[in-house]
């Protein structure tokens, strides 16, 4: 019977009808308390409702059945994170590392969790982790310049901003990021240049925008400047 109602759950979901599949996967949780793929999957529709605090209640009791699940002590950290715990975030990742030492996933994730407290040298070791596994990914890098910038290293920062550039010249917001640098440096030509283009890879980036006006006052180009606050 419990198995009908989580069945009808994965149908539900299937058709992107969430409430219902939630409501099924209660059902069959009614009838067969141990059932971690149903507290699992419940877990994941609550996510992707933003219902955090009703994720949270969901993935918990998997660890009692399961303790080693990999994908549910992830995902308590994802929402512990959400919740604003960013400490309880890093007990579960770290508990993850315990089962997958070489994730790069769950490294980069106590990197974020130690940003949102502003431990940037922390952050900036779990990042460093991550990028020693997984060295090609992209958004690793980019938060590791994010790190150095925010420890006022800003040339390392560049570094790393440059260096993803040459693999992704049309990435939007390292070229704002990069563009931040420069400014912080008074460095106003090269400003322009790197907000432009932010722009030009990304129209609608209404922040580089106005970035852009300001630079373009601090290098003497006030009608360039009024063209950019319009946008």
């Amino acid at each position: 019977k419990a198995e009908y109602y989580y069945n009808l759950g994965l149908a539900y979901a299937k058709l992107d009808e969430n409430d219902n599949a939630i409501n099924s996967y209660k059902d069959a949780l009614r009838l067969k308390e141990a059932y971690p793929e149903a507290y699992f999957n419940c877990g994941l529709l609550y996510m992707q409702k933003k219902d955090y605090q009703n994720a949270l209640l969901c993935f918990e009791p998997i660890l009692k059945y399961e303790p080693d699940n990999i994908n549910a002590i992830h995902n308590l950290g994802v929402v512990h994170s959400k919740l604003g715990n960013p400490e309880k975030a890093i007990d579960f990742y770290r508990r993850g590392l315990q089962y997958e030492p070489d994730n790069a996933e769950l490294y980069f994730n106590i990197g974020v969790a130690c940003a949102k407290m502003e431990k940037w040298q922390d952050a900036l070791e779990s990042y460093r982790q991550a990028l020693d596994i997984d060295p090609k990914n992209i958004k690793v890098r980019s938060n590791i310049a994010v790190a150095y910038s925010k420890l006022g290293e800003t040339r390392k920062s560049e570094e790393e901003y440059k260096y993803i550039l040459k693999l992704n010249p049309d990435y939007a917001e390292v070229w704002f990021n990069l563009g931040v640098n420069y400014a912080k440096d008074d460095d106003y030509e090269n400003a322009v240049y790197a907000y432009e283009q932010a722009v030009k890879a990304q129209p609608s980036y209404s922040e580089a925008f106005f970035n852009l006006a300001i630079a373009y006052n601090r290098v003497s180009k006030p009608e360039k400047a009024v063209e950019a606050y319009e946008k």
